[in-house]
Formats: structure tokens, sequence, C-alpha cells
């Protein structure tokens, strides 16, 4: 079953509908939510990241791929350096597929 997402409360430039996957099994939920998961950070093949961070009205301000760095670290890094960016957003980098929201602690 295929349907579309915006991540974004109101519609704006940087929209980015994209597919949500539903899998057929039940599928246990993701409980470290303040580590990302390390099934994704390990796979930098099949799931090339890239964040995006947007401001307090949903703009785009900050985008940066992570390639070979710990995306862990960068985020905390980009929050440290840009005070600007309220939220990230975590992407396929090459597919531009949503994986998450990274909110401020």
């Amino acid at each position: 079953m295929l349907l579309t997402h915006s991540p974004f409360k109101k519609d704006n430039p940087f929209n980015q509908p994209g597919p949500i996957f539903i899998n057929a099994n039940d599928v246990e939920e993701y409980k470290d939510i303040h580590r990302f998961p390390p099934e994704i950070k390990a796979n930098k093949k099949s799931f090339p990241l890239s964040l995006i961070g947007y401001d307090k009205d949903q703009m785009m301000v900050f985008t940066q791929l992570v390639g070979d760095e710990d995306v862990d670290e960068m985020i905390k890094e980009i929050f440290d350096q840009n005070p600007n960016v309220n939220y990230l957003h975590a992407r396929n980098a090459e597919a531009c597929c949503y994986i998450c929201k990274i909110e401020r602690l």
C-alpha cells in the first residue's frame, strides 16, 4: 500500500511530498529516540543521508550531506552552531525520501 505525505504543517515551496510505505507485518516501534537508528547509520550505501534545517517559519535555512560523518554528532553540532535551525529533516540524499524530523532538546 502506498500513500503520499508531506512532513510540513503548512504549504510552502519545500513541502517535498513523498510516499509512505506500510509494512504488511507488525513492526516494533523504534524506542531509542535520542539516537539515530544504528541500522541506518551502518548502511550508508542504501541510506545516504542529508540533514535539512528549517526555521520557525518552516523555511529551509541549512542543508548538509552526512557522508562518512556520524549523524548523531552532526545533529548536535548543527543545533549548537545554527540557532536559527528549529528542527531538521533527515532524508535519503539520493531518493530524497523523508526519514524523520529531528527537534531540538
